[in-house]
């Protein structure tokens, strides 16, 4: 079966961007993108990847998913976060992935789609209209190179605190972007300033 990320999008932006995907119908639609049209009537077994908590909506999707394409079997496997990063990581190196797998969206999501691991949406998602389903932010933290890659789950938003004396010294203004973002951390590091992610120091940066 072709490799198809789905990509959970995890944001962190100064100035926030705002939640506005659903859950429990994504999942199946991730499910039905690999569908009965590649099995050619005959019995196929998929791998799906999950993480074990917050995934509850995966079972009933697939289940609905198998009664609209009884010939398809859906293989469900979960895992903690830290044991999910370790084996995609393993599995990417052995050729050995899934065929659907959660990731984050980002520059760890970007790792699959940049090493040729994924399959191109891009076509998939105009056909089905994504961009009326989806939150705009949740689309461009799947899409690599100009291709979609994932499919998005949900969208998370995190607050960002900074000093703004340190901006001004660096010469930075609040990222727009995720990729602004990350290259103004780059930044500051290459600076002397280490951004902390539990505590507000004087010459620092605060993830909330």
């Amino acid at each position: 079966m072709k490799k198809i990320a789905s990509v959970l999008t995890s944001v962190a932006l100064a100035g926030g961007l705002m939640a506005g995907c659903s859950s429990g119908g994504d999942g199946k639609e991730a499910a039905s993108n690999g569908g009965s049209k590649d099995s050619g009537g005959q019995n196929v077994s998929i791998s799906l990847w999950t993480l074990d908590t917050g995934w509850e909506w995966i079972e009933p999707a697939v289940a609905d998913f198998k009664k609209e394409n009884p010939t398809i079997d859906v293989q469900i496997s979960k895992y903690s976060v830290d044991p999910i990063k370790e084996a995609l990581k393993v599995a990417a190196n052995s050729k050995t992935l899934p065929d659907m797998w959660f990731t984050w969206g980002g520059s760890l999501g970007s790792f699959y789609p940049e090493n040729g691991l994924t399959l191109d949406l891009t076509q998939v998602a105009k056909d089905h209209k994504w961009s009326e389903l989806y939150n705009k932010a949740a689309i461009d933290m799947s899409t690599y190179g100009g291709k979609v890659s994932g499919i998005p789950v949900h969208l998370n938003v995190l607050g960002m605190w900074y000093p703004k004396n340190v901006f001004d010294k660096a010469k930075l203004t609040p990222p727009a972007t995720f990729a602004d973002f990350e290259a103004q951390l780059k930044t500051l590091k290459d600076s002397g300033v280490t951004p902390s992610p539990s505590a507000v120091k004087a010459d620092g940066i605060r993830c909330a």
